[in-house]
């Protein structure tokens, strides 16, 4: 029987901050195809894998992959490539001249995505984060609207590919 293989997406809490918690991007790769993932791309240093797996698990298996590696603990959220393309489709944010708007993406294990707006004139981004880990803990991880579009731009490459 032919396992079936999802098309997913792997973010990584709390990675390469501040020179903390240091996963290269290339190291993290060839970590992942080392251990029976397949198509495995990263996008940019904050922790961004696409990935396909038929594992039954895979986040528990990245975050003890991580741990093992790395020497520290990597919370991890999946979501599915489609999710992702769907929200570009749908693109929940406003076009907007403003340059002190910036837009953010929460993923939150076992929910739906939260959508942010932050105004940078009576905000700022570590605000939102400071509340997001308030009420989430380690369960929640925030990308700006800019890496999700690339993300899907990334996808809609590996599938043109295939």
């Amino acid at each position: 029987m032919v396992e079936k293989e999802y098309k997913l997406v792997a973010f990584l809490r709390g990675i390469n901050v501040s020179g903390h918690k240091k996963v290269p991007m290339q190291e993290l790769k060839k970590l992942l195809e080392k251990n029976k993932y397949q198509n495995v791309a990263t996008l940019l240093a904050s922790g961004n894998v696409l990935f396909s797996s038929s594992k039954k698990n895979p986040q528990k298996d990245l975050e003890k992959l991580l741990e093992q590696h790395f020497g520290f603990t990597v919370p991890v959220i999946i979501t599915t490539q489609t999710d992702i393309a769907q929200l570009v489709e749908k693109n929940p944010f406003p076009k907007s001249t403003q340059k002190n708007l910036k837009y953010h993406v929460s993923f939150i294990k076992g929910k739906d995505p939260l959508f942010h707006t932050v105004d940078l004139d009576t905000e700022k981004t570590v605000d939102l984060m400071a509340k997001l880990k308030k009420e989430y803990g380690t369960e929640v991880t925030t990308r700006t609207w800019q890496t999700i579009e690339k993300l899907h731009s990334k996808i809609q490459q590996q599938n043109a590919k295939a």
